[in-house]
């Protein structure tokens, strides 16, 4: 009987229903995402007394001063805003007596240390700068922070090297040749990343290849990451995961999960191919994501995972260091 009275339903009204059952899940399974990011994450939380939390800004503090320092025509007194708040989280942390053989805050002394000796170089006044790093770092001489040198060759050449070997040699980079990317050379990228696993096989990602100058200028004025280096990408590729191939409530975030692993691979297989990239974050308000899409064109069923920008490498070039932890610091055996 109940199947006979369903079969009498309107799709619509069958659509409506189907709607109603799972909406009580949908809104109790993303207020419970939107509590723990609200409570654990460091909007609300004291940075100043919490060790992770103040490793966090200045993690990100001194990342600035790093791509900075790497980008091909570095504006002498860049970073300002940057470089007085790393400066005061970094008094912050001395100053709770918070373990100054943590890689981030040597990373960070490190980083001061070289914006300090690019401007020294270049003649370029920073006293405050100076003063208040002195007090922080009197004697220390760090490896670990700021930019080093490569090479095309260098790169080059570990690119086909065993998979530890050519790991260490991916770089994010962003200084670029004029020369053109062949989009045949993209399309052999990506298709080299279509061996990525993806929940259930349902393949879901998607690559948009930019290649129009003024939209890439349009998606970059958006996303405003880029500054100081994206002029110099040749190619703009956004990847998406089409939201359309998932059902339920429990895969809510299986399309972040899905394009964040596929785009992991492009990167590697455009690294293996010779290509520099520097993956470029999407984490913005939903006008922002609105007008991407309304600008590139990007179907509504698709959620917007990252950009990648992508160029030919030069024969010498700088990268941030990005200080990488320890192994033991981030393995738990249970």
């Amino acid at each position: 009987m109940k199947q006979r009275i369903l079969k009498l339903v309107p799709l619509k009204i069958k659509t409506l229903l189907r709607f109603v059952k799972y909406l009580k899940g949908i809104i109790s399974n993303y207020f419970y995402d939107a509590f723990r990011y609200v409570i654990y994450s460091s909007i609300i939380m004291d940075k100043d007394s919490d060790e992770k939390r103040l490793e966090a800004m200045i993690i990100k503090r001194y990342h600035v001063i790093e791509k900075g320092l790497s980008f091909p025509d570095t504006r002498l007194g860049f970073g300002k805003i940057a470089i007085i708040e790393l400066l005061n989280f970094l008094e912050i942390y001395k100053k709770n007596n918070f373990n100054i053989e943590n890689l981030s805050y040597q990373s960070a002394l490190g980083s001061v240390d070289e914006y300090i000796n690019f401007h020294d170089t270049n003649r370029f006044e920073i006293e405050e700068v100076i003063k208040r790093y002195t007090n922080i770092n009197k004697k220390h001489k760090f490896n670990c922070g700021g930019t080093k040198e490569l090479t095309k060759d260098k790169i080059l050449n570990n690119s086909q090297a065993n998979f530890e070997q050519f790991s260490k040699y991916r770089f994010s980079i962003r200084d670029f040749t004029e020369e053109d990317v062949n989009i045949a050379l993209l399309t052999r990228a990506i298709n080299i990343s279509t061996k990525t696993p993806s929940a259930c096989n349902r393949q879901t990602v998607r690559v948009i290849i930019v290649k129009d100058k003024n939209l890439i200028i349009e998606a970059f004025n958006i996303q405003s990451g880029n500054r100081g280096f994206g002029h110099k990408a040749n190619k703009l590729l956004i990847i998406t995961s089409d939201l359309s191939y998932y059902n339920g409530i429990k895969e809510r975030s299986q399309s972040y999960v899905d394009g964040g692993m596929f785009a992991m691979s492009l990167l590697y297989s455009l690294h293996y191919l010779g290509l520099g990239a520097c993956t470029l974050n999407w984490a913005y308000s939903f006008k922002q994501d609105l007008k991407l899409r309304k600008i590139i064109g990007i179907e509504k069923t698709e959620n917007i995972i990252l950009m990648i920008i992508v160029g030919h490498l030069k024969n010498q070039f700088k990268v941030p260091i990005s200080s990488r932890k320890k192994v033991e610091d981030i393995i738990y055996i249970k």
